[in-house]
């Protein structure tokens, strides 16, 4: 069983039903057999039954169990990895996709760290403008992206709705902007508790994070982009 604590950022709740999957994952909780009883996995946690109640609500609306009142719960089925299409950005190219943005939201920042201004190559005194969105599939949240752009080249987005709920065509219909060339990293990340949260994972869970810097014709940078995937039974598919 695995470690959980108060000492956690992640609520016990979550990381009960979390540590419960992996013993599904394992066949420890096998499909078909009852979970221990709510008395038994108190005891086992050190966590109040109603915070174990909540776990297993989780895991019931998941799918991965079943409730009956005055029963244990049954294990009603493994968590499946999908396989996700991860695209690395490339200038010019427009992939079709079953990912969907969701919750895009503006801000724009009037004193900026200097780690951005000095990205997107403008003064320490310029506003940028900050975008702030979740990738959708199948009603789950994989990815969260944030991207920063100088408010000089996107004067009113905040005020109008994206094109086509597209950043690219939004920028290059609206603002004239095309990229010529496009700076990718990829690294494995963990995630804070926020960031967790918004995935509806655990802090514990591998994530991995693209950060891409998008250039003009003039090799002038016009956006910093980071956006962050949930690895919790993905298996990413490259797409270059």
């Amino acid at each position: 069983m695995t470690k959980t604590g108060r000492q956690f950022a992640v609520p016990l709740y979550q990381q009960i039903s979390e540590d419960i999957i992996r013993r599904i994952l394992t066949d420890e909780f096998s499909v078909g057999s009852p979970l221990p009883s709510e008395i038994s996995l108190s005891e086992q946690y050190s966590a109040s039954r109603i915070t174990i109640r909540q776990a297993l609500d989780k895991l019931e609306t998941e799918g991965f169990i079943s409730k009956s009142k005055g029963k244990c719960s049954v294990v009603k089925a493994k968590p499946s990895f999908t396989s996700q299409d991860l695209f690395i950005p490339r200038a010019g190219v427009k992939r079709n996709s079953d990912v969907h943005n969701s919750n895009v939201r503006f801000t724009v920042i009037l004193d900026p760290p200097v780690s951005l201004t000095d990205k997107l190559c403008i003064s320490k005194d310029s506003p940028i403008v900050m975008l702030n969105r979740d990738f959708i599939k199948e009603n789950r949240v994989i990815g969260i992206n944030t991207a920063w752009f100088p408010l000089s080249l996107v004067s009113g987005i905040t005020e109008l709705p994206l094109i086509e709920n597209s950043i690219s065509q939004t920028l290059q219909k609206r603002y004239g902007i095309s990229f010529s060339n496009i700076d990718n990293y990829i690294e494995s990340v963990s995630l804070d508790s926020e960031t967790a949260e918004r995935l509806g994972s655990s802090i514990l869970s591998p994530a991995l994070k693209i950060s891409s810097l998008y250039y003009n014709e003039k090799h002038i940078p016009v956006e910093y982009s980071e956006t962050i995937w949930n690895g919790q039974y993905t298996k990413f598919h490259i797409l270059l």
